[in-house]
């Protein structure tokens, strides 16, 4: 089944949304029915699967944990939000395909897991050295 990755803009230009869903349209106006904003998509990106679209959403919120706006973990301050999703996806008007920026979004997600995980396992020789 399709999932979706979106994030979610505010016409102040201030907030942004980064989270994943079946059905694009549903999924904003029920957003936009608890926003004193008005809404709209400022990209998406589609996934074959749900888990692909939940891993995407988890690597935003985790890159993006620093930069949560109004208590919560779901809205980030939009120029953060639009830096990262430029960084992993391109400029909006670079003419990628959706499959393109999956792809890139992927590949971005496996280099920077083999990181983590290298730095994880570098970092945890120091704990073993006596002091």
């Amino acid at each position: 089944m399709t999932s979706y990755l979106y994030l979610i803009g505010t016409a102040c230009g201030t907030h942004a949304k980064v989270g994943i869903t079946d059905a694009p349209e549903k999924r904003i106006r029920q957003l936009q029915t608890g926003s004193p904003f008005s809404l709209h998509f400022t990209d998406l990106i589609e996934f074959e699967t749900r888990t692909q679209a939940a891993d995407a959403e988890r690597y935003f919120h985790r890159t993006l944990r620093g930069h949560a706006t109004g208590g919560g973990t779901e809205w980030f301050a939009a120029d953060a939000a639009q830096i990262v999703w430029d960084t992993v996806y391109g400029a909006q008007d670079t003419g990628m395909s959706r499959t393109e920026k999956t792809v890139r979004f992927l590949l971005v997600l496996t280099i920077a897991t083999a990181l983590w995980y290298a730095a994880g396992v570098f970092l945890s020789g120091f704990a073993r050295v006596p002091y």
